[in-house]
């Protein structure tokens, strides 16, 4: 599990910097990098026989920390969602416009047709008569 969350901090790191929330992902870092240290301190212990009514502080501890890490991951998520948001209804506003566009040029190119055929109607007419 240490080795899988390293790799997943360097990857939180980078998509951070791409996303343009470096400052909060530094927060997430420094608080994740607490929860370990709270549980490393938790398991050390544990493994000298401490006995549960003398872990229950640190316990405590542990859940507020990691509580707090909940919520600074929550807001981490928060701006590029709200970014990804913006982004699809500028998506969907274009491709709805496109499809206005393909409408009105499959009209323009009947109205074009209808007027090519009435066009040569007539002139058919005025050469033969």
């Amino acid at each position: 599990m240490l080795t899988r969350i390293g790799a997943e901090r360097t990857a939180l790191r980078q998509a951070a910097v791409i996303t343009g929330v470096g400052r909060q992902q530094l927060t997430v870092d420094a608080t994740t990098g607490r929860v370990l240290a709270e549980l490393a301190q938790l398991r050390s212990a544990i493994g000298a026989g401490t006995s549960e009514a003398n872990l229950l502080p640190a316990l405590l501890n542990g859940k507020t920390t990691m509580d707090r890490l909940r919520r600074e991951v929550a807001a981490l998520v928060v701006g590029p969602t709200a970014l990804v948001a913006v982004e699809h209804a500028k998506i969907t506003a274009l491709a709805t416009r496109i499809e206005l566009l393909d409408i009105a040029g499959l009209v323009l190119g009947l109205l074009a047709g209808l007027a090519g055929v009435a066009l040569f109607t007539w002139a058919s007419r005025a050469g033969s008569g």
